[in-house]
């Protein structure tokens, strides 16, 4: 015997059922939707925080601001008859979506700067890959030789087999080459590098022990430079370090900073290392027993011999990466000597005018290894030697965090977002709008087939120069997510 009743709550159940399906879908969607919104996000809020270029020439390297590294093939961008180019019809269809896209980038619309160039021509990477944690800064990448790119985060060195990288975007690149040729409509022309495929090792930041044999947390790594075997780095907990990659262990310990390191730069002319700090100084190291041997002070205009500490400890005594700091002897020596400089003798005359607020930041040298350019909060051209001479104090109106030497001129960009050239007696020669309100890197190639200026900073776009004045076009930072 039919029962209406029961029907009637079968039926009741299924518009339940689907209640709930709908509901499960619509939440789906909705966090589908936010995930989405959220790469969008930080994909607009991307910082490009350095930027370099593979010792061959041929490639071009950058870091952002949340763990991800790209890299591009200089070939398609600058030598593009060199390269099978797609359909017209996928032509048609990449310019759509690089047109929407840029629609997408709102603040660059509205940047208070006129850009000289119209963005109509940008290259996104061959490769990307998260290089380190989620949300935490690349502060510098360096190639320590053509098998081996390191990167320096919050709090550690990784090192990438440059090799494998290169080898999986030429196979990619000759993949894509035949789908063209074939005239296949889908094929992923960026690679997304599972970083395991490509990790060498890893260099934690070293621990500082203190009283009662505590150990400090680690600190960021903000500069990388190498000589042979070694690799020398600048470190946050007022540090700089030497580390031998055949043993696997740290050499030396550079101490002598009272604030924390910005930039570490070997001089191969004299044999030794330069550091930048907070503290507003800039000292010059030997490599072989690890002493200050000169501070300059590029807010003061001075450079002077560092005391000498026999009783200070510069090398590290255990294998290990934790360094003893009970020392301070050295610290207090150079505060003695520092008292005695005022203003009045070093000709400051505004009195709002003091040492607080100075910081030295990024460092270059020219081809001989004799000029040095100091930036921060000031800009400086030093000559090195036996007096370390500064010559000139560059006119910048805002910080300075780049520099690069390009024969007789001085590149630099900092908190303005302009590129600045300077001629080595100071001179002022032109000044370049870019497309980031804030520029943190600059990187030039010297090969000549593939010579170029590029410039990143607050925005996804890698702005590239070829005759210096105007924006040619774009590389395009994308995250691996």
């Amino acid at each position: 015997m039919f029962d209406s009743n029961s029907n009637n709550n079968n039926n009741n159940n299924y518009n339940d059922i689907d209640n709930d399906n709908n509901d499960t879908t619509a939440i789906q969607l909705n966090c589908y939707s936010n995930s989405i919104i959220q790469k969008d996000i930080q994909q607009r809020e991307i910082v490009i925080v350095d930027t370099l270029f593979s010792l061959c020439g041929g490639y071009m390297v950058a870091s952002n601001n949340i763990g991800c590294i790209c890299v591009w093939k200089l070939e398609e961008s600058l030598h593009p008859t060199n390269i099978k180019q797609p359909p017209p019809q996928q032509q048609q269809q990449q310019q759509q979506q690089q047109q929407f896209q840029l629609r997408q980038q709102a603040h660059l619309e509205s940047t208070h700067k006129t850009v000289g160039t119209s963005f109509t021509e940008f290259y996104k990477p061959h490769c990307t890959f998260r290089a380190h944690a989620p949300f935490t800064p690349i502060n510098k990448i360096h190639f320590f030789n053509d098998q081996i790119l390191a990167s320096a985060g919050e709090n550690d060195i990784k090192l990438w087999s440059w090799e494998k990288i290169k080898t999986f975007i030429d196979s990619n690149l000759e993949k894509l080459q035949l789908q063209q040729q074939y005239q296949y409509q889908h094929y992923n022309d960026i690679i997304k590098l599972d970083w395991k495929l490509i990790y060498l090792t890893c260099i934690e930041s070293p621990r500082i022990e203190g009283q009662g044999g505590q150990l400090s947390e680690k600190s960021e790594i903000n500069g990388i430079d190498s000589h042979g075997a070694l690799l020398y780095f600048a470190s946050g907990n007022n540090n700089a370090y030497s580390y031998d990659l055949t043993t696997s262990q740290i050499v030396s310990c550079y101490k002598g900073h009272t604030d924390y390191l910005h930039t570490i730069k070997y001089n191969s002319s004299f044999s030794n290392i330069i550091t930048s700090s907070e503290d507003s100084t800039v000292r010059l190291w030997d490599t072989k027993s690890g002493q200050c041997v000169s501070i300059l002070n590029p807010f003061y205009k001075i450079s002077f011999e560092a005391p000498n500490n026999n009783n200070n400890e510069q090398q590290s005594q255990d294998s290990g990466s934790t360094i003893n700091s009970n020392n301070t002897g050295s610290n207090n020596e150079f505060s003695s000597i520092y008292s005695n400089i005022t203003l009045s003798s070093t000709n400051k005359t505004n009195k709002y005018e003091s040492n607080f607020n100075q910081w030295c930041g990024p460092l270059d040298l020219d081809e001989t290894g004799n000029w040095l350019a100091v930036g921060g909060s000031t800009l400086s051209l030093w000559y090195l030697g036996k007096l370390n001479t500064m010559v000139s104090q560059l006119p910048v109106d805002e910080p300075t965090y780049s520099i690069v030497f390009d024969k007789e001129k001085i590149i630099t960009c900092g908190g303005g977002g302009y590129i600045n050239y300077f001629a080595l007696d100071g001179r002022p020669l032109m000044k370049v709008p870019s497309s980031s309100k804030i520029l943190y890197s600059l990187s030039f190639n010297p090969h000549k087939r593939n010579q170029i200026l590029v410039a990143g900073g607050t925005s996804p776009f890698i702005n590239t120069f070829i005759n210096q004045e105007n924006i040619a076009f774009s590389y395009y930072f994308i995250n691996d997510d």
